[in-house]
This record gives C-alpha cells, sequence and structure tokens, in this order.
C-alpha cells in the first residue's frame, strides 16, 4: 500500500471519529427538525404531558449539559455523567409550558449539539 494510500485511510477514520454530535431521535419517536443549516441546532416538538425527555444519540458520549436558569426551571439536574452512554434522560419538574433549550455537550470531545425542547399546540 502506498504513503498516499494509507494517509487518505487515517484522515478517512479520523473524519469520521471526529464527526459533530447528532441526535437520533427525542423520546422515541419524536421527529427532530433540524434549525436551518445548523447540524448541531435542532427542534422536537413533545407532547403535552410529557415528563420524561430522553435523548439518543449517534453515538455514546460523555454528557455534560449546561445548566441554563431555563433549564433549571423546567428539569431536574440530571448530575454529571459517570460514563458514556449514547442515550441521555432528563426528568420534568411538572409540565413544559414554555419552549426550553437543552444544550448538551461532550465532555471527552467537545462537540456540543443544542435541542429547543417545545409542547406541541393542540388544535
Amino acid at each position: 500500500m502506498s504513503r498516499l494510500a494509507a494517509l487518505l485511510i487515517f484522515v478517512a477514520i479520523g473524519a469520521a471519529l471526529a464527526a459533530p454530535l447528532k441526535v437520533l431521535f427525542v423520546l422515541a419517536p419524536v421527529p427532530v427538525k433540524q434549525s436551518g443549516t445548523d447540524g448541531a441546532k435542532l427542534i422536537a416538538v413533545i407532547p403535552s404531558n410529557t415528563t420524561r425527555l430522553v435523548l439518543k444519540f449517534d453515538k455514546p458520549i460523555l454528557a455534560r449539559i449546561e445548566k441554563t436558569a431555563e433549564f433549571s426551571a423546567a428539569f431536574q439536574d440530571p448530575g454529571a455523567a459517570s460514563k458514556e452512554s449514547s442515550v441521555v434522560r432528563l426528568e420534568a419538574i411538572g409540565e413544559l409550558k414554555r419552549p426550553v433549550i437543552v444544550s448538551v455537550k461532550d465532555g471527552k470531545t467537545g462537540d456540543a449539539v443544542k435541542v429547543l425542547v417545545k409542547v406541541e399546540e393542540n388544535a
């Protein structure tokens, strides 16, 4: 194998490993829409009576959640993740009344994703 071929294989594997976070689904399966062209910003519309939010990622991460005032008002503190997992579970404090941005960062790679969680409007 030539050096060029070996280098190309190395670059391809490195790019696959360094891919940004991708949320596969929220609450199996709630449609997750991409916000504009930025794949790190998503919108999830959930049922009004939802008490548990589950984010499923495409790969295991060491989840670190940004605890903003709006997040703390809507969800219980999940604590720090001690091991990698592809699932992040959040417990709601009561019923969600307003949209909440959930920011999840991989403590290992630094990749991050933001999910705007909105309650579906009743027709």
